[in-house]
Formats: C-alpha cells, sequence, structure tokens
C-alpha cells in the first residue's frame, strides 16, 4: 500500500504503527513493534533522536576540544564528561534506535 502510494505520488503522514516497525516472529506467533505506534509516541521519539543527535554534535565537541588542550586536568575532565555522554546516548539509542533509522514523515 505504502509503495503504490509513492509510485502513485500520492503523499500523507506514515501510518501508526508503520509497517516496518512490525516484527513477527512465524514460530512462536509472536508479534514485536519497534516503533512508536500512535502520534503522541511518534512525537516523543522524535524529541529523542534529536537529543541523540544533540549527544553526537556536543561529542565531536568535546572530542575536538580534549585533542587541542594541553592541559592535564582539564583533558582527564573532558574525557569523564564524553564518557558520562556516551553512556546516556546509548541509553537513548537503546530505546529508539540509531537516528539513521529514524523515519521522518
Amino acid at each position: 500500500m505504502l509503495r503504490q502510494s509513492e509510485r502513485l505520488g500520492i503523499t500523507g503522514p506514515a501510518p501508526l504503527p508503520h509497517p516496518d516497525d512490525v516484527r513477527l516472529n512465524f514460530l512462536t506467533s509472536e508479534v514485536i513493534f519497534i516503533g512508536p505506534l500512535i502520534k503522541q509516541q511518534k512525537v516523543e521519539w522524535d524529541r529523542l533522536h534529536d537529543l541523540v543527535e544533540q549527544a553526537d554534535r556536543e561529542l565531536d565537541s568535546l572530542t575536538a576540544e580534549s585533542k587541542k588542550t594541553r592541559s592535564k586536568s582539564y583533558r582527564a575532565s573532558l574525557e569523564e564528561e564524553i564518557a558520562e555522554l556516551r553512556r546516556l546516548r546509548g541509553l537513548l539509542v537503546e530505546r529508539v534506535g540509531e537516528p539513521s533509522q529514524r523515519r521522518r514523515e
């Protein structure tokens, strides 16, 4: 249905849950949803993806700064901050996946 709409040039919001976010285990008959199910969840997932992207930018900035500094104590402080930010980023990604997998519809 989505591919047919795409071919016909019909646009509109993606359905929730998105068909790509539904996993079927044919051995156990289990259905797993790996994405948002309702509009409010989609808004929350988008916000969390934005936070992951923001963390990525901050990690790049802190890493560049740590490479430039000559102060061992400041570098150690930056490395601690980088480690904590990576940990928090990991928790977000565990919940909503990588931003590259994000659907922007």
